[in-house]
């Protein structure tokens, strides 16, 4: 469940930093993935006006997406997309290589998809 007006705060108190992606170098990163695919359907350029009268996958977020993880790749970050879904669900590892999932170990909030 996301914090209301979280963003607004961390900006108000000046808590936010901007920093290379250098600094988190052979890490693994932890992303909520519900506002990483919000932030990227509502800010252009990853936005598609007509994705309802073409169907399908969005191209230009299906691009933005594969961009990032090959940034973080080269940085040896170890991208861990969570998601908010209910009740919690097995942790899911996906390869870079073959894009398949397999289970592992039990969840404790929400679902976990390793990259």
């Amino acid at each position: 469940m996301p914090i209301k007006h979280f963003d607004n705060y961390l900006t108000e108190r000046k808590h936010l930093q901007t920093l290379s992606l250098n600094v988190l170098a052979d890490s693994r990163l932890g992303i909520d993935a519900h506002y990483y695919l919000k932030q990227l359907a509502e800010n252009l350029p990853s936005r598609e006006p007509l994705l309802a009268a073409t169907g399908g996958l969005p191209l230009a977020l299906t691009t933005r997406i594969e961009t990032d993880l090959r940034t973080l790749e080269k940085l040896r970050i170890k991208p861990v997309f969570v998601f908010p879904w209910s009740p919690p669900c097995q942790t899911l590892e996906a390869t870079a290589t073959s894009g398949r999932l397999g289970r592992g170990m039990q969840g404790t909030e929400g679902c976990v998809v390793q990259v």
